[in-house]
């Protein structure tokens, strides 16, 4: 479907696509790492699709908050985005220092 390889993803208000072109992507688990960023009183992506779409990878991170379409960014979220971020570059150097090697 596409070229792009991507190492990780991040969706904030995420839904799984409605599209048929779509429908196969969801067929096994996504292997890709992911953040997910939602909130239980999202009035314009309802909770429900967001989970959906988190139940459609493999092990995704979760962040949920009681607030709705909007990135939270108080101290409680700060570690949880820094720990995904480290995650993958951490990663993504492994990778890096392997392919040299």
């Amino acid at each position: 479907m596409t070229s792009i390889d991507p190492k990780f993803v991040i969706f904030a208000s995420g839904f799984r696509s409605v599209s048929l072109q779509h429908a196969t992507l969801y067929d096994q688990k996504i292997q890709i790492p992911s953040l997910h960023i939602s909130g239980t009183t999202d009035k314009v992506i309802s909770h429900a699709m967001h989970l959906a779409l988190e139940d459609a990878f493999s092990n995704p991170e979760i962040l949920h908050h009681t607030g709705g379409h909007f990135l939270p960014a108080t101290a409680d979220e700060k570690p949880i985005y820094r720990k995904f971020f480290e995650t993958q570059l951490r990663k993504l150097k492994e990778e890096k220092d392997n392919f040299v090697s």
